[in-house]
């Protein structure tokens, strides 16, 4: 295959983008133009360092007074630095008193966030305030660039879309089952339905190019073939980049450490640190444990971390037995949220045969607290 087989589809691509693809211009505020409501400034120039209070909270405001929210269908986020899994949301008001709220993809810092609006039923009318918050360690600072409002343009919309597809981001329970190719799985349009459109329009292109000219009998395979190619190796490249990166990540977190180490760098750590605190605590030969909760997901890696101990969970049912089926020195684990009456004044819960049993608070832990029949 000649050079020019595959270069032509990729320039044919790359134009079919650009006419189809809006950019974005940018109103932008940065620096000493942004207003703290909620940390201590540190340091105030091309960006604003703030340290977060002492509940790990920053919250910084722009004066967008009379903008309309309409002509800007996204918000950009620009950091100097900030903590590795900070969570940042934007929170806004209208002139009319609507309000609204949408959290951002935990950045890897420091990296410059870009966040669709256009589905958001309160982004309408008339600006009154906007505001950055950001959620870090107590103690920690974080440096803001700039927030700035994103409208419709040509080509940095192309280039937005395109970090947009390649961004970094860790790994997510949904990507053992499918994989969007977005930074956010919900927001953005994914590459593989652009891709096979472009390709579609590329062919029906150059099939109408044949039929004008009068060459039908020239059609080549080669170019459909390129355009085919084309397409493929660019959506392969994209998803080995990020993947490369997320295998990179895995490895600065994980690697050199035993299992348990591993499993307290996990996302899971929380609930780890339960089962080990609960199987500690709990006493005789072969206890039993009474899980009760309404957080699904938090319940089944309670269980499945309690193992091999004898744990009773009832899924999508009542959370714990009846009465006649609980014997002194059971244990009643409870993992928030739970519709279990608890009454620690009293020392005693409720059953869903609207009995109750006397309890004693075992173990207290920010995930769950444990309670054994007395």
């Amino acid at each position: 295959m000649t050079p020019r087989y595959v270069l032509a589809p990729l320039l044919t691509l790359g134009l079919l983008f650009l006419l189809a693809t809006p950019a974005q211009a940018t109103n932008r505020f940065q620096g000493k133009q942004l207003r703290v409501g909620t940390g201590t400034v540190v340091a105030a120039g091309d960006a604003l360092t703030i340290s977060a209070n002492p509940n790990g909270r920053i919250f910084v405001s722009i004066d967008a007074r009379g903008i309309q929210l309409d002509d800007f269908t996204r918000i950009g986020i620009e950091f100097e630095a900030v903590p590795r899994g900070a969570q940042v949301f934007i929170a806004w008001k209208t002139a009319s008193g609507q309000e609204g709220l949408r959290q951002f993809p935990a950045p890897t810092a420091p990296e410059a966030l870009s966040l669709s609006m256009a589905c958001e039923s309160t982004w309408t009318g008339a600006a009154g305030e906007i505001g950055l918050g950001i959620l870090i360690p107590a103690g920690n600072t974080a440096s803001v660039k700039s927030i700035s409002l994103l409208a419709p343009t040509l080509l940095s919309a192309y280039l937005d879309r395109l970090r947009e597809w390649t961004a970094f981001r860790g790994w997510r329970a949904s990507d053992i089952n499918f994989y969007t190719g977005t930074h956010i799985a919900d927001q953005s349009c994914a590459p593989v339905p652009l891709f096979a459109l472009a390709l579609g329009m590329a062919l029906t292109a150059y099939l109408g190019w044949l039929l004008v000219s009068g060459k039908r009998a020239r059609f080549n395979w080669r170019v459909a073939g390129g355009l085919l190619l084309a397409c493929w190796i660019s959506l392969d490249l994209m998803w080995q980049v990020r993947l490369g990166a997320q295998v990179a990540d895995t490895r600065a977190v994980f690697a050199g450490k035993d299992s348990t180490e591993k499993l307290m760098s996990s996302g899971d750590a929380t609930v780890v640190s339960l089962a080990a605190a609960v199987k500690a605590a709990l006493q005789g030969d072969s206890p039993r444990v009474f899980l009760a909760s309404d957080n699904d997901y938090g319940a089944m890696l309670s269980a499945y971390y309690l193992a091999p101990v004898n744990t009773y969970w009832h899924r999508h049912g009542p959370e714990l037995p009846d009465h006649q089926y609980l014997a002194t020195g059971d244990y009643i684990l409870l993992v928030p949220p739970f519709r279990t009456p608890y009454h620690a004044g009293s020392g005693f819960i409720t059953l869903p045969d609207a009995s109750q049993v006397a309890v004693e608070r075992i173990l207290r832990h920010p995930a769950g607290m444990l309670l054994q029949v007395i």
